[in-house]
C-alpha cells in the first residue's frame, strides 16, 4: 500500500471525526480537550463543555460557546445524563483507568446520546503487537503520558450499553479507530 493511500485513509478518518462533531447539537462534553484543536469543528448552536487534566488552552482557542474546566476523565464532576454527546480524541492512551473513563462517559450521556471517539490503538497480530508494545514504552517515556498500545475499546463500550453505529479502523502499524455510538442503558 502506498504512503499516499495510507495518508489518505487517515485524512478520511479525521474528516469523519470532524463531520461527527459538526452534526451534533445540544450539550456536548469534550474530554481531553488539550489545546482545543477540535473546538472550531462544533456547530455554532452547540453548548460545549471542555475538560482537561490541566489548563493548557490558549486565549485564541477559546470560542464563546465553550465552558472550560480542569478535571479527571476517570471521575467527571458532571451530573448523570447531562450531555447529548460526549467526545474524546486521543484520550484513552493517557488515562490510567480507561475502562473507568468509558464508564464515566456513559454515565453523563443522556439515553440515546452519542459517544464519539477517535483513538490510536494496538495493532492486531503477534509481530506488530509486540513491536508496538516496545515502541509504546519509548513513546511513553518521550511524551510522559501517552501509552499508544491501548486495546480497541469497542467491546468495553458494548458492555456499557453503547450501540456502535459506525466504526472505521485505519492503519496497520499504528492504527487509529473512529467510533460513533449511541447510548441505550
Amino acid at each position: 500500500m502506498s504512503l499516499y493511500i495510507r495518508t489518505r485513509k487517515r485524512e478520511v478518518a479525521k474528516e469523519l471525526f470532524r463531520h461527527a462533531l459538526k452534526c451534533r447539537s445540544g450539550k456536548i462534553l469534550e474530554i481531553g480537550v488539550g489545546q482545543g484543536e477540535t473546538l472550531k469543528d462544533y456547530a455554532p448552536t452547540a453548548e460545549v463543555f471542555a475538560i482537561d487534566i490541566r489548563q493548557i488552552w490558549g486565549k485564541r482557542l477559546r470560542p464563546r460557546n465553550v465552558h472550560y474546566s480542569v478535571g479527571l476523565a476517570e471521575s467527571l464532576s458532571f451530573a448523570d445524563s447531562m450531555f447529548s454527546t460526549v467526545v474524546s480524541r486521543f484520550l484513552l492512551c493517557s488515562v490510567h483507568q480507561w475502562a473507568k473513563c468509558l464508564a464515566e462517559m456513559a454515565r453523563v450521556l443522556i439515553p440515546g446520546g452519542h459517544l464519539v471517539i477517535f483513538e490510536h490503538v494496538k495493532p492486531s497480530g503477534l509481530l506488530l503487537s509486540t513491536i508496538h508494545d516496545i515502541y509504546s514504552v519509548v513513546w511513553h517515556d518521550l511524551l510522559g503520558y501517552c501509552r499508544a498500545n491501548q486495546k480497541d475499546p469497542t467491546n468495553e463500550l458494548i458492555k456499557l450499553g453503547i450501540q456502535i453505529e459506525s466504526k472505521l479502523m485505519v492503519g496497520i502499524v499504528n492504527p487509529w479507530v473512529f467510533i460513533d455510538g449511541a447510548y441505550y442503558p
